[in-house]
């Protein structure tokens, strides 16, 4: 053994030693050099769930180098102590057991450090105070300065780092959502493969569907390729929704037609996306992508329109001309067809009178005549046409698209003609070539009186002032001029009347009127022709009253005259009823085989076509309705919901359920669109209205009050077809 004293030790230690072999030293001070190939063992102690800052006491930083803390229960902070000696520098860590049941919270120069069960934490004393190993940290939450983000939360982390991506710099953007993918002009936001797949299917559309009310191209769609009549192709942009031309195609002799893909309606019920708003009057549609057969969308409330029912057989869509008729040439002919600024046609020799088409004639029957030569030889008629007079069903249908449209709609992006409580397409109506709920729109003089060209609305420019306001879908691809410019004549349905003399009213509540053989059934209507003239009986004039039959020479009217003090007198005044009958085509009746005279069985009047090709219906006429009615009646109800029936089929023909649907008044959602309810033999339905009729024109005007061989400067027409 080898013996030191006190003053060699010091001078041997303060050498430059090596040592080998297993040594042990404690309490070392190292300053400067370095020691290598050695096993240095941190001097830690223990506590187990020491009060409040009894695990960091100052003895305790003095003499460890940490501390381990096991928690049975919820810990008490740890505020570490300053050490004795505050001028040298040192470390101490704190670690919580991963035994323990509980989080540690240590805290440091007034920063709380929260340690999970297994988590440590190494602090340094500067001289001044404890921080903790990670330097320049002065918060928490950490600066985005100091590599942290500043914030204690996800969202707000996310929102402090984040960099805004451009075209050259990577970083962070908005989710656009589907709404912004189809609108298609934020060029700042991303899309999900789900946005970017509704784009493009938003883009490039299925064929044959109607769309969805409220959106881009709604009301019109594509044909199927193998369904187009010979001679009818698609415009350019026909197949591309938002294109002017979307669904529109043009015959070979010049006319633009629409394609109405075929639709389902479903009125009134709690599930429509606009009940909340229009309650027992909202309408939804839905295609055939939604319900591929009518079984089943009839289960689901919904019907099919009747306007796709013709010569029997369910039909995928229907052709109907884009503008009302005017003059084109045709071969060595003339023929009426459906050109943009066109001069409309009329039945009247001073207006661009029928009769200068080839075959033409100045009556409203000449209508159907006309549609036959479109696709004849040089104008004549071709007796297997597929075009024909446009039918009421079709109407029907046009008004229903577009109230469906507006109440969906939310403003003008999708539907022009957008505007509250006057939510309808526009038209030229108010005798000085607009309309008279929204005068920013114009149209072009046709040179007779205030009639303006056909589709020529937005002519002159100007502030709202566009072509898009006149159609059907308040978009430019859309049916032009169905609200006023010109009434047209719509085939479907007709009556047969005829004038009777009145042999006695009795004074009773309802009043009996007797005629021999008067040969009406209950829901027949009369009005009086030769007007009365006696006191008190005079309230039964200019009003229709549908009948009650009481026996084959007597029936009932809803007028309460036993009152009267006077009995009638049908010597002294001898008063006429005209007696009618209404009549509907047949779902059977192909349209295109309609003639226009009245003694053939496919002659669209008089009793033998009558009886071959339609069968009777009871209008919507209450008792004692004045001739000028309205459509829509306070919150009542104004279409049927039925599927099937009487209620169907009125819908179907565009008119209300029942009486109730209309009154002198209207309302502004249809448009307060006129009604004229009447009793006339071979009456020809007119709709639409003319260039001067003000509010009472509109896309549900429906007049009863004319008849085939009337004449009129303000009454033309439309064709259409059907595929094949």
């Amino acid at each position: 053994m080898v013996k030191f004293g006190w003053d060699k030790l010091k001078r041997f230690l303060a050498q430059a030693n090596t040592w080998s072999g297993q040594q042990t030293f404690s309490s070392i001070n190292v300053t400067g050099g370095t020691i290598a190939g050695a096993t240095i063992t941190e001097n830690f102690t223990t506590s187990t769930d020491p009060a409040t800052n009894a695990a960091v006491t100052t003895a305790i930083v003095n003499s460890y180098n940490g501390v381990v803390v096991t928690l049975t229960a919820a810990g008490n902070t740890q505020t570490l102590q300053s050490p004795t000696t505050t001028a040298t520098i040192r470390k101490f860590m704190v670690i919580n057991n991963d035994t323990s049941n509980n989080s540690l919270s240590v805290v440091a120069n007034s920063v709380t450090f929260t340690l999970t069960a297994g988590e440590g934490q190494c602090f340094l004393w500067d001289g001044t105070a404890w921080g903790p190993t990670d330097l320049g940290i002065t918060s928490i939450p950490v600066p985005v300065t100091q590599g942290g983000t500043g914030s204690s939360t996800a969202a707000g982390a996310f929102t402090n780092i984040k960099q805004a991506a451009t075209t050259s710099t990577s970083g962070v953007t908005i989710y656009s959502g589907t709404t912004k993918a189809l609108a298609g002009t934020d060029t700042a936001s991303a899309m999900t493969p789900a946005d970017t797949k509704a784009a493009i299917d938003a883009r490039l559309p299925t064929e044959n569907l109607i769309g969805v009310p409220g959106q881009m191209g709604f009301g019109v769609g594509i044909c199927p390729p193998a369904n187009l009549p010979p001679g009818m192709v698609g415009m350019p942009g026909y197949d591309q929704l938002g294109s002017d031309n979307y669904g529109n195609y043009i015959y070979k002799e010049g006319s633009v037609m629409i394609w109405v893909p075929r639709f389902y309606y479903r009125i009134a019920h709690a599930d429509n996306p606009t009940y909340a708003t229009y309650g027992v009057n909202s309408i939804d549609i839905k295609g055939i992508d939604t319900y591929p057969t009518t079984a089943l969308a009839n289960a689901a409330g919904y019907a099919l329109h009747r306007a796709f029912i013709d010569g029997g057989v369910e039909k995928l869509g229907f052709f109907r001309d884009k503008y009302k008729c005017s003059k084109v040439a045709n071969g060595t002919g003339f023929t009426a067809g459906s050109i943009k600024n066109g001069l409309p046609l009329s039945s009247a020799a001073a207006h661009n009178p029928f009769s200068g088409l080839t075959g033409g004639a100045n009556y409203y029957y000449s209508a159907i005549d006309l549609a036959h030569r479109r696709d004849g030889v040089d104008g004549a008629v071709n007796t297997s046409s597929i075009f024909f007079c446009s039918s009421q069903f079709m109407r029907s249908a046009i008004a229903m698209l577009s109230m469906a449209h507006g109440q969906a709609a939310t403003s003008t992006a999708n539907c022009a003609w957008y505007l509250a409580n006057k939510n309808y397409p526009k038209g030229c109506n108010n005798n000085a070539l607009s309309d008279t709920d929204d005068t920013t729109v114009k149209w072009e003089n046709d040179g007779y009186s205030n009639c303006g060209k056909t589709g020529s609305a937005g002519y002159g420019g100007g502030a709202g002032n566009v072509f898009a306001k006149s159609t059907h879908n308040g978009q430019n691809c859309g049916s032009a001029d169905d609200n006023g410019l010109m009434y047209e004549i719509s085939i479907g349905a007709t009556c047969i009347a005829t004038t009777k003399a009145i042999e006695a009213i009795s004074r009773a509540n309802p009043c009996e009127i007797t005629i021999t053989g008067h040969g009406l059934v209950s829901g027949d209507v009369m009005q009086i022709g030769t007007a009365i003239t006696q006191a008190d009986w005079v309230g039964l004039n200019g009003k229709v009253w549908p009948i009650t039959k009481t026996g084959d020479n007597t029936f009932t009217v809803a007028f309460d005259s036993s009152g009267f003090g006077t009995a009638y007198d049908d010597v002294t005044d001898p008063g006429t009823c005209v007696l009618g009958t209404f009549y509907v085509a047949k779902e059977a009746t192909s349209m295109k085989d309609f003639t226009n005279g009245v003694a053939a069985a496919t002659d669209h009047w008089g009793a033998t076509g009558v009886a071959a090709m339609m069968d009777r219906f009871v209008p919507p006429f209450g008792a004692g309705d004045t001739f000028a009615q309205r459509f829509g009646s306070g919150g009542n109800q104004v279409l049927s919901e039925a599927t099937s029936g009487a209620g169907y089929l009125l819908s179907g023909l565009g008119l209300p359920k029942d009486a109730d649907g209309m009154d002198a008044t209207g309302t502004n959602l249809f448009g307060k669109d006129y009604c004229y309810v009447y009793v006339i033999n071979d009456m020809c339905l007119l709709v639409a209205s003319g260039w001067s009729d003000t509010a009472t024109a509109g896309v549900w005007l429906a007049a009863f009050s004319a008849t085939r061989g009337y004449s009129g400067d303000y009454a033309g027409f439309r064709a259409a077809c059907y595929h094949v």
